[in-house]
């Protein structure tokens, strides 16, 4: 396997977070799968910091605050540790599970020449039952937008430096949130770069099972209305739809 490197960010309110649990668990089967991982942290309390220090992770402080920028950080200082030839994993930093995955799809990355590697979930049978609803109608309308057959509502995927480029000068026109991990991944297949789609057996942490709610509600509801209105809107502007 090539030098690849996980990219994520945090935010925690502190240990007791169940979120900050699982993101430990993602910097242990980073290193115990041989992959090095950088953090981007928006102001997590210290400890929470050093903590992920302490278990192998790079970790820095956000330059300035924002959903998109963090994303945008925590990708070009990725893509400074791993090289030219070097493979970027863009992973939110609870799904662990995923973890072991990762080196077979980098050397996938690396034997076919792929520059944009999206990665979907063959089922979202354990997902909390709102979250499912408020994805799967996110899901169909972006497929119905660009046609792709792609799982959207799922983030991770692996980048060559090369595709990396269509992140860092996405300029957040639609808002610069969830968006921001979206919209270059349609420009990056309208200009022709190698663009593969891979279902993955993901399992979503059961801890994550209790993430309902009111707040959580207008969270995926808000979600969803980003992505579909900035997808549905790039995909016309780039010829998708008409």
């Amino acid at each position: 396997m090539g030098k690849a490197i996980i990219a994520t960010t945090t935010l925690y309110g502190g240990k007791s977070d169940t979120r900050f649990g699982l993101a430990l668990k993602t910097v242990e089967e980073a290193k115990r799968n041989g992959l090095d991982i950088i953090i981007i942290d928006g102001g997590s309390p210290a400890e929470v910091c050093q903590a992920m220090r302490e278990k192998g992770a790079k970790v820095v402080n956000q330059e300035v605050k924002g959903f998109g920028l963090s994303i945008r950080q925590s990708l070009r200082e990725a893509s400074c540790l791993v090289g030219i030839d070097g493979v970027i994993i863009r992973l939110e930093a609870e799904k662990h599970t995923l973890v072991n995955m990762l080196p077979a799809l980098v050397s996938l990355m690396l034997k076919d020449n792929i520059d944009l590697l999206k990665l979907g979930r063959k089922n979202r049978d354990d997902y909390p039952p709102m979250q499912k609803a408020a994805e799967g109608f996110a899901i169909l309308a972006c497929q119905e937008f660009t046609g792709l057959k792609w799982d959207f509502d799922f983030g991770p995927f692996l980048l060559s430096q090369q595709a990396l480029l269509y992140f860092l000068q996405y300029d957040g026109e639609y808002g610069d949130l969830w968006e921001s991990l979206d919209i270059p991944q349609l420009r990056i297949m309208r200009d022709g770069l190698n663009v593969k789609y891979q279902e993955v057996d993901y399992v979503h942490p059961p801890e994550q099972a209790g993430e309902t709610g009111p707040d959580m509600i207008f969270k995926r509801l808000k979600q969803m209305s980003v992505q579909v209105t900035s997808i549905g809107a790039e995909a016309k502007k780039l010829g998708f739809w008409k």
